[in-house]
């Protein structure tokens, strides 16, 4: 009975996981048919061209630690399917072997207890609020040729109090890391845009370097009660530039008035 209850369990996510690949199969052109695999440890995969695969949960709810295969069944592992390890409660640790490209849209959103993240080189997209809502997330490794930070990508991940930028990246979206527990923070020169409410919500944070070039746009540290001090790589005038240029329809983005800006030029 129990075992007839598991492979219901996998049918049912791999369905759940047909419907949530599309934008992850719109990647490869000319597909051919797709075909259903389930392998080991209650996970599902989708096979989407040249024996390649997306992973996604399948029964693993109860799991821990995930240790994700290169290969299943002779099918590389190429992706993080979207959702497809959304709201794992128990899951503390993952390790995404070397091939693994993309990341899905929220493939991680939820799963409140996860402690560290393996990404190998070569990861180079990671979808919108893949670790939303990650609380326990302590430590993340970020592969060089990721481009861009997504809209809420590590959005509310409270214990996150340090990140290394890949020199690749130049794009921090909109809440990217809001409500993460930041105390100091660097912003690398090869970041050029840093999107609204990007850093919103660190309430531990308290001195931040922007470089000149970087486009600060609106609120980004909007309810970052500690923040004392803000350095800017570009001259006073630059600054002030930019922030008039923040003040749409007359309102202006207050959260500077008692912030000691520095300019180092």
């Amino acid at each position: 009975m129990r075992k007839i209850i598991s492979l219901l369990l996998i049918i049912v996510c791999l369905i759940t996981s047909l419907c949530s690949c599309d934008k992850i199969k719109g990647l490869v052109e000319d597909k051919p048919d797709d075909e259903i695999i389930i392998y080991t440890e209650g996970l599902g995969g989708y096979v989407i061209e040249d024996n390649e695969c997306v992973v996604s949960v399948g029964s693993a709810y109860e799991l821990e630690e995930i240790i994700i295969p290169k290969t299943i069944d002779g099918n590389k592992v190429v992706a993080i399917d979207t959702k497809g390890f959304f709201g794992l409660d128990n899951l503390k640790n993952v390790s995404v072997p070397e091939g693994v490209y993309y990341i899905g849209d929220e493939a991680f959103m939820y799963c409140f207890s996860l402690m560290t993240v393996y990404l190998p080189e070569g990861v180079t997209r990671i979808g919108k609020g893949a670790f939303n809502g990650c609380r326990s997330l302590i430590g993340i490794r970020l592969s060089e040729g990721l481009t861009r930070i997504e809209e809420k990508t590590f959005y509310f991940c409270e214990k996150l109090t340090d990140i290394d930028f890949p020199s690749s990246v130049t794009y921090i979206g909109r809440n990217a890391f809001t409500g993460c527990g930041f105390t100091e923070l660097t912003i690398p020169d090869h970041i050029t845009y840093i999107g609204e409410y990007a850093f919103s919500g660190c309430k531990s944070l308290t001195k931040v370097y922007i470089p000149e070039g970087t486009h600060v746009a609106r609120y980004v540290f909007n309810g970052c009660d500690s923040l004392e001090t803000v350095v800017y790589g570009g001259t006073r005038a630059q600054w002030e530039n930019m922030m008039s240029k923040n003040q749409i329809g007359g309102y202006e983005d207050t959260w500077y008035r008692d912030v000691n800006i520095i300019c180092e030029k």
